[in-house]
């Protein structure tokens, strides 16, 4: 359908492939999440039993279909926020009353968000980078405030 209303196909292959690295990024950090406080049980110091195998192949069924549904509905969310978004920058509506409770994403290194996550937990993460950028943008702030004011007030100088 996208084809047929004049996208090009290098145009749709080349969001397929963008669209598939950040779904297997999300399937990855959903399992990494279900391992960690779902399945931790089934990973001991044994191999699971027959039985302990049953029950977490069935959880593993049970949690997909709402894995998915998370997934739907966050897109759906977004893509309405992102909808209105745009369609009022391009009527002259502006941009949204409340900028704080916008959001933008940012490629990081995959190593910095490992080593984040271990020291604040998954939950966390997105808290901490906002702390860690406002923390680093206040130090510049007051390292300029303070390099100013001394170029100006040399000892010595009368005012």
């Amino acid at each position: 359908q996208l084809y047929a209303a004049g996208v090009p196909l290098s145009a749709i292959s080349g969001h397929l492939r963008e669209l598939r690295g950040k779904v297997e990024h999300i399937a990855a950090r959903f399992l990494e999440f279900t391992t960690e406080h779902v399945f931790a049980r089934y990973l001991g110091e044994h191999p699971p039993s027959d039985a302990e195998a049953a029950e977490a192949a069935s959880l593993v069924r049970r949690l997909r279909p709402l894995a998915q549904q998370t997934v739907d509905a966050e897109l759906a969310r977004a893509m309405r926020l992102f909808a209105t978004r745009h369609l009022r920058e391009r009527l002259g509506a502006g941009p949204s009353q409340d900028p704080g409770d916008e959001t933008r994403s940012v490629q990081l290194p995959v190593a910095t968000m490992r080593a984040v996550e271990t020291l604040v937990g998954s939950a966390q993460v997105a808290a901490f980078v906002a702390a860690a950028v406002e923390r680093e943008v206040q130090a510049r702030t007051l390292d300029h405030l303070a390099s100013n004011y001394n170029n100006h007030n040399v000892i010595g100088e009368t005012p």
